[in-house]
């Protein structure tokens, strides 16, 4: 806001509630509703609006690079960019073609290599307004400007931004860490800034030994990443049923947090 020509950002209640009214009347167009992703999620986590910041915590091998998957898959029509660090596109294009046609990774590998493609027409049917960057050595300035340019290709301010993982962003700062700690206040206010649904994977750092279960405190590297996000899941997969994946809430700012979800996983 500006008065005498000076910028000045404080708003009364009543300035306020004209974007509160925004907020609340398109919150189901332009929000991305976890319960389509999960159904379990309904009633437990509210829609998730620009500005939020999820944080998804799980162990190597887990399953992140799927569980992003799966939530850029599910956030459709709104226009999503997935920041992949960790794949190269080529093994990306593959995992999301065989969600899509119930196929093994392998089988695609072997459809494409026989002649029988997809096509242009049917992966802009199939993965409308999904886009991937692949950018390797990737810092936080990187993926603000990235955001921000989007749209020159997108043609609209993407809504989702996807992050696998954020171990894997460059930081200038000394210690592990402070680069953490400085990564994860980065992320947040780029979500705030650029009015993006900001949801970040991370690894778990090393558990003790037999124990499972993902903890709010788990996160590699620094306490910042829980306590920038709103919302935080822990996953881990079961020791004994293979397909079985538990996931939890353990941070949810707008609701109650403690839910346990089970979850099959290919």
């Amino acid at each position: 806001a500006f008065y005498k020509g000076t910028s000045i950002p404080l708003y009364s209640m009543a300035e306020i509630e004209a974007r509160y009214i925004h907020y609340a009347t398109n919150a189901e167009t332009e929000g991305l509703n976890l319960g389509k992703w999960i159904p379990s999620f309904r009633g437990r986590i509210r829609t998730l609006v620009p500005g939020e910041m999820v944080l998804i915590v799980g162990d190597t091998g887990t399953g992140k690079t799927g569980l992003l998957q799966t939530i850029a898959l599910h956030a459709a029509p709104l226009p999503t960019v997935m920041f992949e660090i960790e794949l190269p596109a080529e093994l990306l294009f593959e995992r999301f073609v065989a969600a899509k046609t119930q196929m093994s990774a392998r089988e695609v590998e072997r459809t494409y290599a026989g002649g029988d493609y997809m096509g242009s027409k049917a992966l802009s049917y199939y993965f409308r307004n999904l886009f991937i960057c692949d950018k390797a050595g990737i810092t936080t300035a990187d993926i603000e400007a990235m955001i921000v340019r989007s749209e020159l290709k997108l043609g609209v301010k993407p809504k989702v931004a996807l992050v696998d993982y954020v171990q894997l962003i460059r930081g200038d700062a000394k210690s592990r860490y402070d680069r953490a700690s400085m990564i994860a206040e980065d992320m947040k206010r780029i979500a705030k800034s650029t009015g993006v649904i900001m949801v970040i994977a991370s690894q778990r750092g090393r558990p003790k030994d037999g124990d499972c279960e993902v903890t709010l405190h788990d996160a590699k590297d620094s306490g910042s990443l829980e306590n920038s996000s709103g919302l935080v899941l822990g996953v881990w997969r079961d020791p004994d049923e293979k397909e079985l994946m538990h996931m939890k809430v353990l941070k949810n700012t707008k609701g109650m947090a403690g839910a346990i979800i089970d979850c099959n996983f290919s």
